[in-house]
């Protein structure tokens, strides 16, 4: 993960971008970032942090799942939400500005370095879910759903 976002800077440099360079950083970090989820869940449970440990990091694994293709309909239908510019489509882009970044890395940390992973396991096990329901409800009201249908179909035609 350290050198993630340099393979598409360089990608840039050299007018390497395609979509499939896209697709896989996305889902690269998707799998990099469940690892971690994971990996945290056991960590808590190997030190005794808390008997539920294993099942919260599977939990919190999941919602990362879960949240995936609704993150990434979000991003690939953001410009078209600008141009619709409702309030759904303001919320949606502020969550992905504030909850998509990798802020939550610090947050990690300073779990780790309180001895509190098993708060961060609960915490995020609960909003990862929340995060892509409510994600998913604001993207059905904003019409991404069938935007995404119609921009597919343009392609093809």
């Amino acid at each position: 993960a350290g050198l993630d976002c340099c393979d598409g800077e360089v990608a840039r440099i050299k007018f390497m971008e395609s979509p499939l360079g896209d697709t896989l950083d996305i889902v690269c970090d998707t799998i990099g970032a469940i690892a971690i989820f994971l990996g945290i869940g056991v960590a808590v449970w190997k030190n005794g942090g808390s008997e539920y440990a294993l099942a919260l990091g599977g939990v919190l694994a999941a919602g990362g799942a879960l949240s995936f293709p609704f993150v990434t309909l979000a991003e690939k239908t953001e410009e078209a939400g600008k141009q619709r510019g409702g309030w759904e489509d303001s919320l949606i882009h502020n969550l992905l500005i504030g909850l998509t970044n990798r802020d939550y890395s610090l947050l990690i940390i300073a779990c780790a370095l309180a001895g509190q992973l098993s708060v961060f396991l609960w915490g995020a096990a609960i909003g990862a879910h929340v995060f892509w329901i409510f994600l998913a409800w604001l993207l059905l009201r904003a019409g991404r759903f069938e935007l995404l249908r119609s921009l597919r179909g343009r392609r093809r035609g």
